[in-house]
């Protein structure tokens, strides 16, 4: 596993699995679009080939999609961490010994 937290995909199965995803929609009448780059590129990309408004420069959008991410990310650890039990007596009260206190047989 590399250490992003992701396993390594071989290349055959790469493609095949690219293949299979832009077969699907072209079965089915769909048509699909490939885009690539840079996320600014394929964001660009995109507004371009359906035609899309753009209310927000592409760079400021980009910017504020990754704020919003990171404040997200911030929130989720927090619930996390609210959620872990505190560390507390509670352990002690139930084994009926103090907390971090080896027991000797």
């Amino acid at each position: 596993m590399d250490p992003d937290g992701h396993r390594p995909v071989s290349e055959k199965y790469r493609r095949v699995s690219d293949e299979m995803l832009r077969a699907a929609p072209a079965e089915l009448g769909i048509a699909c679009h490939v885009v690539g780059g840079s996320v600014r590129d394929r964001l660009a990309r995109i507004i371009d080939i359906f035609g899309l408004p753009v209310e927000v420069d592409v760079d400021e959008a980009i910017a504020l999609a990754g704020e919003r991410l990171r404040r997200g990310r911030e929130a989720l650890a927090e619930r996390q961490l609210a959620s872990l039990p505190a560390r507390s007596t509670r352990k002690a009260r139930i084994s009926g010994r103090p907390p971090h206190r080896p027991l000797f047989l």
